[in-house]
């Protein structure tokens, strides 16, 4: 949810990037994920469960401070089949490392949960369930790739590029992935390349929202490539409302620049 929840009177606050927030909120996840295992005898999740920009934090703090000093979220992948009881482990008041449960809310296939150190440091934690948590479908699906992140260009902007690339053929969401429009059937992950650029060659990128540009700019019809410059540019303003409108601005005309204009 980007990390601006409010429940129980207490609002997330964007997380520091640094060494020490890391490894206190790892620690947050090694507690939890032992608690789960020995109340229930069945594993939590199946490490490394990290999705997001949740792995460049935990693995490259330096660097992602570099590019973004703070984040909304930790986002962690879970089996389904423990919604239930990951719910009633992380009920309010409950402590685990150094921070107490403040509250939670469900949403669709995630639990959002506050976390504090004390009343003013609380941080947002999305549990995501999945049917196989760190699968390469599901890693795309919640991806925030590191290329980019470099250029400052949020994961969501990729989600909605896949989006809006499907034009009235195809839709994509991060809890169904791609799918048709008209019936509604499931394209399998490894085919999610050849779908929506068939007989690409050289191979197209479509793991960031760079990689996506690209592609898009090897279309030889300008029309079919304004179209989905066209969706892309609505989308994005009508669902990212926490977004700033400099950043939409930036993406927007590094789309523009990059596979619309003629050189």
């Amino acid at each position: 949810m980007g990390g601006n929840l409010t429940v129980n009177g207490y609002t997330a606050i964007p997380i520091d990037v640094n060494r020490e927030n890391a490894e206190m909120l790892m620690d947050f996840y090694l507690v939890v994920a032992d608690a789960f295992l020995t109340k229930y005898q069945w594993p939590l999740t199946i490490d490394p469960p990290f999705t997001g920009t949740t792995p460049h934090f935990f693995n490259s703090t330096e660097q992602l401070s570099k590019v973004r000093p703070t984040i909304g979220d930790i986002d962690i992948q879970v089996f389904e089949s423990n919604r239930l009881w990951l719910m009633d482990m992380l009920q309010d008041g409950a402590k685990y490392g150094k921070f107490t449960v403040y509250g939670s809310k469900g949403h669709g296939t995630e639990l959002s949960v506050l976390i504090g150190l004390n009343m003013r440091q609380v941080y947002q934690v999305d549990f995501q369930f999945v049917d196989v948590p760190g699968s390469d479908k599901q890693r795309f699906l919640h991806s925030s790739s590191w290329e980019d992140l470099e250029r400052r260009f949020k994961g969501a902007y990729h989600k909605i590029l896949l989006n809006a690339i499907g034009l009235d053929t195809y839709k994509f969401s991060i809890s169904h992935g791609l799918r048709r429009r008209d019936t509604g059937e499931e394209i399998p992950f490894e085919q999610y390349a050849d779908t929506l650029f068939p007989n690409a060659d050289p191979a197209v990128n479509i793991h960031s929202f760079v990689g996506l540009v690209d592609a898009v700019s090897r279309i030889e019809d300008k029309k079919h490539r304004f179209s989905i410059y066209h969706k892309f540019c609505t989308h994005l303003e009508n669902t990212l409302k926490n977004d700033t409108a400099e950043n939409k601005y930036y993406a927007e005309s590094y789309f523009y620049n990059h596979a619309i204009k003629e050189s």
